[in-house]
């Protein structure tokens, strides 16, 4: 059975891009807007393949905010909440209609998908919604990395999980934090979690 890397948010896909080069490895790429470097990537090796679509805890259609600075790296399904500003981060430059998915949808229709051994979950506020989306294939995921606000009071975006909600989620469903890190702006952190194997 190949690796499966889940890249959810994936930007430019230089987060998880590397994964697809390593023999037997899959990386599904999800990401919404456009972006020409992934579609560069799904060209140049059939083991990275795109998904056009946001990701959270229900299926619809949704508007997505895109930023103006670095590839949108700071595009979300949520609005901003406007207590941080990054400049041009967090300026919105224009708002589309996307495809959102589940998780679970989207394994629904791929039953060969046994596995997922990395889960890296990107999605700027909606990371906690995104694992909720999971539902019964939580049980499928090896381990990952989300993000979390540090602070609710003082976050990036509207309705974004804090590290206790993100926490408590992945405690309840078997995981074991392994590491957590702040960004290089002090607002967020970063969780890796693995599947705790003791029984």
């Amino acid at each position: 059975m190949p690796r499966v890397i889940f890249d959810v948010g994936a930007n430019d896909g230089s987060s998880c891009a590397a994964f697809a080069e390593e023999p037997g490895t899959i990386v599904y790429a999800f990401e919404p807007q456009p972006m020409p470097a992934l579609q560069k990537l799904q060209a140049k090796n059939p083991a990275y393949r795109v998904i056009p679509a946001a990701v959270s805890d229900s299926c619809k259609q949704a508007e997505f905010h895109i930023t103006g600075l670095m590839g949108g790296g700071c595009s979300s399904l949520n609005p901003l909440s406007g207590t941080i500003d990054l400049g041009k981060h967090t300026t919105v430059t224009e708002t589309i209609n996307v495809p959102v998915i589940t998780l679970a949808s989207f394994l629904d229709q791929h039953p060969e998908i046994k596995s997922i051994d990395y889960l890296h979950i990107d999605t700027q506020g909606e990371d906690l919604r995104v694992l909720q989306g999971l539902g019964d294939y939580i049980s499928i995921v090896r381990s990952g990395k989300v993000e979390a606000a540090i602070d609710g009071s003082v976050c990036l975006y509207k309705n974004q999980a804090t590290i206790g909600q993100l926490m408590s989620f992945l405690t309840l469903n078997g995981f074991e934090i392994v590491d957590m890190r702040t960004e290089t702006v002090n607002f967020e952190v970063n969780i890796r979690f693995i599947r705790n194997t003791v029984v």
